[in-house]
Order: C-alpha cells, then structure tokens, then sequence
C-alpha cells in the first residue's frame, strides 16, 4: 500500500465486488418475487376444475372410472416421489457448500499479512460463498418450478380424464 492511499487496492476491489454481487442480487430478487404468483395459480386452478365439472355434468355424471382414479393416484405418487428426490439433492447440495465454506474460510483464517489485505481477504470469500448459496438457491428454485409445472400438467390430465366418463 503506498503512503498517498488509504485503502489497500485489494479491499477496494473487495468492497467493489460486493457493491456488484448486491445490485445483482436486489435485480434477480425482483425478478424471482415477480415469478411466483400462487394467487394467480390457485386461480387458475380453480377456473379449470369450475370448467371441468361443467363440462363432466358433476354431480349428476357417474363417479369417474376406478382405474383412472388408481392411474391418476399412481402418477401423483411418482411425481411426489421425484419432487421429494430434487428436494433432497437440493438439502445435500447446500450442505455440501455449508462445508466448503468452512474450508474456505478456515484456509483464509490462516492467512498472515496487511489486516487490509486480510479484510479483503474474508470479504472476497464470504461473497464466493454467497454466490455459491445463490446458485444453489437458484437451482432449488428451477426445481420448484419444475415440480409446480408437473402438478399443474398431472391435474390438467385428470381433470380431463374425469371430464370423459
């Protein structure tokens, strides 16, 4: 660090980094607030089943055929067997970083120098740990979605497997 500075170049840099990673962050969190929308989807859900009971006679059809009944149970169960599966990789993936970054900040702890440059030091590897918990939070809600679209396309399926009599 030369005399005319105050700060160490390398935890100005730190200081940037994390200045980005923040405005980054409050972007992708609008953008992921602005997705979900259970109201609209309880909604629409609703829409389908009012239009498929008008369309079926409910209640004055018959009760649907047993075997579409076993079929559609069927179907939910593996769905709800592959959710809980992506939501347990989801728990092994963060633990998995939960110990990398112990790693990586046990390796930073050992670090002698410049308290600047060690500042900078921990802040770059807290922000290389958060990144990491982001995308970790990212993949886990790419498996959300996912796990929303096959419920959403299992009880369009039945509602129009019931609707035929």
């Amino acid at each position: 660090m030369s005399n005319d500075t105050f700060v160490e170049p390398k935890l100005a840099e730190a200081l940037q980094h994390w200045s980005d990673y923040t405005g980054e962050s409050l972007q992708n969190e609008r953008v992921v607030l602005q997705a979900i929308t259970p109201l609209k989807d309880s909604a629409q859900l609703s829409q389908q089943l009012i239009e498929s009971l008008r369309e079926s006679g409910w209640p004055t059809s018959a009760w649907p055929d047993p075997t579409r009944l076993s079929q559609a149970a069927a179907e939910l169960t593996d769905i709800q067997l592959a959710a809980w599966n992506r939501m347990l990789d989801g728990y092994s993936t963060f633990l998995k970083t939960s110990v990398e970054a112990g790693s990586r900040l046990g390796e930073v702890a050992q670090q002698d120098g410049d308290p600047q440059r060690q500042l900078a030091a921990w802040l770059e590897a807290w922000l290389a740990i958060t990144r990491q918990y982001q995308s970790d939070f990212s993949n886990q809600l790419s498996n959300l979605n996912a796990i929303q679209a096959a419920y959403r396309a299992w009880w369009q399926k039945t509602l129009q497997s019931a609707g035929k009599g």
